[in-house]
């Protein structure tokens, strides 16, 4: 068992904070002073924690809300101090898991028996590699190793009263469909005439799971098992957050090479012997271009870029000189009261002869 670690709590009301958010934090009584004091005195962290009721002078530990982790990697040996729910997430493992005398046993059957007997074999093979798939996630690794498996110094209390009523509803729910699945048959749109409990649907689910536990017992005994790797699974807003968008961008920018693609092979070699060559500058040249002059790729485009910012004037016929444009820009933004138009004609000239 690893060792715990002490640290003062300051319980919070009206506020909730954020990892990487700065926040103010008002502290006035005592104990919040003595728990500030107490962090700033040592080099430990100070823990904040969210308090349920806000009109409670002294927060004890169950007026605060509890707090956990997500990581299942990091779980294990919850048994001890969590029997009640370790019980509960066993009975609805196994429903998932289609185990007979509970909810999914019946419910899954149902669905297999009708792709089966409408020809949708392809939909019946895949729902039978689901259901092995989940017996191995959901129904032996996320109670055996939140629960089982290696003991990880956790032990927090047994879940509240009204979690655990909650959770043991559930399991008495999978237990009664289960054992009479009347009640569930009534509930749907059309008359349902079908047992669950015949003979090869019993020999067909028991082989899937034991089969499937034997698999788990064998790899996890001789170490074959993959080891628990710390992860994030991704959920389905990945798609529409990250992969999308890029996917989008993506397929815009192969549209527009593909686009440019669509010219003809021979003028696209033609065009590119040209332009290793020099060949653009053999085309009549333009108004004010010296004959001499060639178009060398890459090397006249850098010539021409550092020409530009030395560049102060611009010939008639090749572009737009705003010099004067500048302060009829400004006489306009803020013209002077009794200004007149020939004084702006005037001061041009003065600033540029």
């Amino acid at each position: 068992m690893s060792d715990r670690l002490i640290l003062p709590v300051l319980p919070l009301r009206d506020v909730v904070l954020f990892p990487g958010v700065t926040a103010p934090i008002g502290a006035g009584r005592p104990m919040t002073i003595k728990a500030i004091e107490a962090a700033l005195a040592t080099p430990e962290k100070l823990v904040f924690a969210v308090a349920q009721r806000e009109n409670v002078e002294q927060v004890a530990s169950e007026g605060l809300y509890r707090v956990g982790t997500i990581k299942a990697s990091e779980l294990g040996g919850l048994y001890r101090t969590m029997p009640w729910t370790a019980g509960f997430c066993i009975v609805g493992s196994a429903s998932i898991s289609a185990f007979p005398l509970l909810s999914g046993f019946v419910t899954k059957s149902m669905i297999l028996s009708a792709a089966l007997e409408d020809g949708r074999w392809v939909a019946y093979v895949l729902l039978l590699v689901a259901s092995a798939a989940v017996v191995d996630h959901s129904g032996i690794k996320v109670p055996f190793f939140a629960f089982f498996s290696h003991d990880s110094g956790k032990r927090p209390k047994e879940a509240p009263a009204n979690m655990l009523a909650a959770m043991g509803l559930a399991a008495a729910l999978c237990l009664a469909i289960g054992l009479y699945p009347q009640p569930l048959y009534d509930l749907l749109p059309h008359p349902v005439a079908y047992s669950a409990f015949t003979g090869s649907h019993l020999l067909t689910q028991l082989q899937l799971l034991l089969f499937a536990v034997a698999g788990f017992v064998f790899l996890y005994r001789r170490g074959w098992y993959p080891v628990e790797v710390p992860a994030i699974n991704l959920d389905s807003d990945w798609t529409y957050r990250w992969l999308l968008p890029r996917t989008w961008w993506r397929g815009a920018q192969v549209a527009t090479r593909m686009r440019h693609r669509a010219v003809p092979l021979r003028d696209r070699i033609q065009l590119r012997l040209r332009l290793l060559q020099g060949g653009a500058g053999r085309e009549p040249p333009g108004p004010g271009v010296p004959s001499h002059m060639i178009w060398r790729p890459l090397l006249t485009f850098e010539q021409v870029l550092m020409d530009l910012p030395l560049a102060s004037s611009t010939a008639p016929g090749y572009g737009h000189d705003y010099d004067a444009d500048v302060p009829r820009a400004w006489l306009e933004i803020i013209r002077p009261h009794g200004w007149e138009r020939d004084r702006t004609e005037r001061m041009l000239q003065i600033l540029d002869p």
